[in-house]
């Protein structure tokens, strides 16, 4: 073996994520979401229950659920016979999801705030500080925090509603925060509503929406002039592929 390669795992052998204490079907499900919203896949890639389950050391069962789950979640779409493909967005797309979420976000903020006491506050930052920090599980941290800040005890559906409008653009929107670190716009927007101040809080909620919103149809053009070109990919496996979302999870965890 040359230097600096990684030794191959085992076929069969399941990769690390898919093992320890939670269900066989949760891990399966979370690993590939993360590998989709980390552009291990890439937009309109057919995802093949076989070659998946081959990968990950499982059988098709948990693969076919974790699958249905995801185009639940609008992160792939199912066909009858392409199977499963990695959605693809257009630009135009993105802008109007974004323009919806401002409009229900600052709805739902102005609500929360009704309710809003210093204890939960503290739970904002001790969450916001979670999810900036464990960028592999960006999804789970950040859903946590966005349960708290619309108030999820008074408001379950808005926020169900919020998080699949967020899920849907989820790859997008971890590509556009390894870009740029999003803690700052969180912080403000947390001060603000310490003080209380709520045409403050619905402002920057708006402008930090705007931002990102306005970054990821960007990357979208991009993404398109590379298909055009047709832009060159590594030449991996797929279970190389799967464990180098993984390994980059690790690193970002650090």
């Amino acid at each position: 073996m040359q230097a600096g390669t990684r030794a191959p795992h085992d076929a069969g052998r399941p990769l690390p994520s898919v093992s320890g204490r939670r269900s066989l079907g949760t891990q399966v499900y979370q690993t590939l979401r993360e590998a989709v919203v980390l552009n291990v896949f890439a937009p309109g890639e057919p995802l093949r229950q076989a070659a998946l389950a081959e990968a990950l050391g499982v059988s098709r069962i948990p693969v076919r659920s974790a699958l249905l789950r995801l185009a639940a979640d609008g992160l792939v779409e199912l066909g009858d016979r392409k199977g499963a493909v990695v959605t693809a967005h257009t630009a135009a797309q993105a802008r109007e999801l974004y323009d919806i979420r401002i409009v229900l976000e600052t709805h739902a903020v102005r609500q929360s705030m009704r309710a809003m006491t210093p204890e939960r506050v503290r739970t904002l930052r001790a969450l916001s500080d979670l999810a900036e920090s464990k960028r592999a599980e960006m999804v789970d941290a950040r859903r946590a925090y966005y349960a708290e800040l619309f108030d999820v005890t008074n408001n379950p559906e808005l926020v169900r509603l919020l998080e699949e409008l967020r899920l849907k653009l989820g790859r997008y929107i971890f590509g556009w925060r390894l870009r740029h670190p999003h803690d700052e716009a969180h912080n403000d927007v947390l001060n603000k509503i310490a003080a209380g101040d709520e045409a403050g809080v619905i402002a920057s909620v708006e402008a930090n929406l705007c931002q990102v919103r306005d970054g990821i149809v960007e990357m979208i053009k991009e993404e398109e002039q590379n298909r055009a070109v047709g832009t060159p990919q590594r030449s991996l496996t797929l279970r190389e592929r799967l464990m180098e979302a993984l390994d980059r999870g690790r690193k970002d965890d650090t």
